[in-house]
């Protein structure tokens, strides 16, 4: 669902629709429902009702104790079984049977148990977007997890990884949001054809305005309903704020999400404000000066770090946070991957104020250079014509 426009994937599908439309492209969409992006058809920005094709249905992904549970003696990731539904499996029916079309986009991994389907029903050629190595996700939460935690993790990520590696060869080209995550599919033999385009931004949506930012305020920014973002910010409020806190206590911090759990909602630590979900997150994000983003685990490329650097913002990550972006340590943004580095970063940004707010326009003028939305999109458009044995490629679902 390419809206609200309230988390990374959300932003990414939105991206991808509006840039193709400016190219000139018929879109057909295909939404699934869920209790996640539970949007009416009215509250879609006029552009995308009025420019594309939109088919809806309900369908529900709840995770459940019991679904998990009894998904152990499937041969099917439970990741993936959770949107293997009949109602969008007709949905795609009626789609197919009312509409032909010359190219036919699967965004995520999440939705292609529909492949065989699709392929019986069209003679379109057929792509993957990847947002993510999704196995290595769940890899890398196993490896900070305990327990039968950790190995429900080891189970769901070796399921996964076996899925991921067998299907995205049976899709006639794959379309990579990092490159760090083409590099490990090619080095894993995956010979689909291929290409890294970034989630892309409308960068004048993004003002350069840096004497907004609070002096010594720090944010992060992202949905607490997905699990790393959730280990993330527990993992820098246990091992990293207290040494702040005692070192530099003139720093803030901030903590913006949706879905914030209560468990995150009732701690009480000096100069943590917790926020839950802001109405405005780039208004949110200009008002404060460092963006941290301490991922342990995830994959892919994460759209808030973009976000971030088209705003000028200093952002220290951890290398997992970083990934996909192409920033290098600093010159455009600060890598720290243990609480010492972290602390480290903070006390130097607190002593050289000005070279840091140099990362940050350096950060905006990376975003500015590899990030525009259209310029990504004439990138894809061109590797459609590549990939696909017709005079005209303007007709997408």
């Amino acid at each position: 669902m390419p809206w609200p426009l309230k988390d990374g994937g959300a932003i990414a599908m939105y991206q991808l629709s509006s840039g193709l439309l400016q190219q000139n492209c018929r879109l057909t969409l295909a939404i699934p429902i869920t209790d996640k992006h539970d949007v009416k058809m009215e509250e879609l920005p006029d552009k995308i009702r009025a420019s594309c094709d939109i088919y809806t249905t309900r369908i529900n992904t709840r995770i459940t104790l019991a679904g998990a549970f009894f998904n152990l003696f499937s041969s099917k990731p439970y990741y993936i079984s959770r949107y293997n539904k009949k109602k969008f499996k007709d949905l795609l029916t009626r789609i197919l049977t009312e509409n032909r079309f010359d190219i036919i986009i699967f965004e995520s991994l999440k939705v292609s148990p529909f492949l065989r389907l699709v392929r019986k029903m069209s003679n379109a050629r057929i792509f993957l977007r990847s947002h993510n190595v999704e196995h290595l996700i769940w890899k890398r939460m196993a490896g900070h997890s305990s327990g039968l935690k950790k190995l429900y993790l080891k189970i769901l990520s070796s399921r996964l990884e076996k899925y991921e590696l067998e299907t995205i060869p049976q899709f006639d080209g794959l379309i990579s949001i990092s490159p760090s995550d083409l590099t490990f599919f090619r080095a894993r033999n995956i010979n689909t054809p291929a290409i890294s385009i970034p989630a892309g931004l409308d960068l004048e949506k993004y003002p350069f305005q840096p004497e907004k930012a609070e002096k010594n305020t720090i944010f992060h920014i992202g949905a607490l309903d997905w699990l790393s973002n959730l280990e993330a910010v527990k993992w820098f409020l246990e091992k990293v704020w207290p040494e702040i806190f005692e070192k530099l206590p003139h720093f803030q911090f901030f903590i913006a999400g949706r879905n914030t759990p209560e468990e995150i909602k009732k701690l009480t630590i000096p100069n943590v404000f917790i926020l839950g979900e802001v109405e405005n997150a780039i208004a949110f994000m200009q008002s404060r000066q460092i963006m941290i983003v301490p991922l342990l685990s995830g994959s892919g490329l994460k759209i808030k770090i973009v976000e971030g650097m088209a705003l000028g913002k200093i952002i220290i990550s951890t290398t997992v946070g970083a990934e996909g972006t192409g920033a290098v340590h600093q010159r455009n943004i600060l890598i720290a991957n243990t609480p010492e580095e972290f602390v480290n970063v903070f006390k130097w940004i607190s002593e050289h104020p000005e070279e840091a707010g140099k990362i940050g326009f350096e950060a905006r003028q990376h975003a500015l250079q590899h990030f525009d939305n259209r310029m990504l999109m004439g990138k894809l458009m061109q590797f459609f014509t590549e990939q696909t044995p017709i005079q005209a490629v303007n007709n997408f679902s």
